[in-house]
Parts: C-alpha cells; structure tokens; sequence
C-alpha cells in the first residue's frame, strides 16, 4: 500500500479567474486531486493603463478570502498563490499583494512570462 503525502494547495491569481488546486503528491510522479475551486473574479476587468481597479481588486479579494479559508479547512502542508499576466503587468499589483496577505496571511508570488 501507498502511503499518502501531505496535502498541498496551488491557488492561481490569473487576469479571469482565480482557481484553486487542492492535491495529494502519491508519488514522485503522480498526485490525486482533494479539492477544486473557480472563481470568475476578473481581476483584470477595466484595467486603465495597466492599473488593476477598485472592484477587480475587491472581486480578487474576495475569490482569495474564500480560497484561504477552503485551504485552511484542508489541513495543509503549503499553499502556493501564484499571479499571471494582469499581476505582473499592473502598477498596483504589489499593493493588491500586500492587502492579499493583510487579509489572507498568503503571499501571491509573481509568475514570469516563461513559468
């Protein structure tokens, strides 16, 4: 019998949506999906001169408030928050990333184009 790894979440802070990933690694190949949420948070709605808005940052805070709580209602080992494009192109997405961790206690890290 396999023995079950700890179990890890990924939460992806995209332009559209924000998604979360809850898994167990099985092995060091294979993994088993615990838990899958989408939120249609359109962060990147609006977007004027790149600058994220008030309500796409409201939307992003909330989907990210609901995620925090599903992952911490698992028991996890680590959760990893990733941002994609409209992160890293906004002006203010190192405010938006301080007011995630105020209110969630996660740190969203910057994806580059090539990751």
């Amino acid at each position: 019998m396999m023995s079950e790894g700890p179990l890890v979440a990924v939460i992806d802070v995209g332009s559209n949506s924000v998604r979360l990933l809850v898994a167990r690694q099985l092995t060091a190949t294979a993994f088993e999906v615990v838990d899958e949420e989408r939120f249609a948070a359109r962060i990147g709605q609006g977007q004027v001169d790149g600058f994220l808005t008030d309500e796409g940052v409201e939307r992003g805070l909330r989907a990210l408030r609901i995620c925090a709580q599903v992952a911490a209602g698992h028991g996890l080992a680590e959760t990893v928050a990733v941002g994609t494009e409209a992160l890293r192109r906004a002006p203010n997405a190192a405010a938006f990333c301080a007011s995630v961790f105020r209110e969630t206690g996660l740190r969203v890290r910057m994806l580059t184009a090539d990751e």
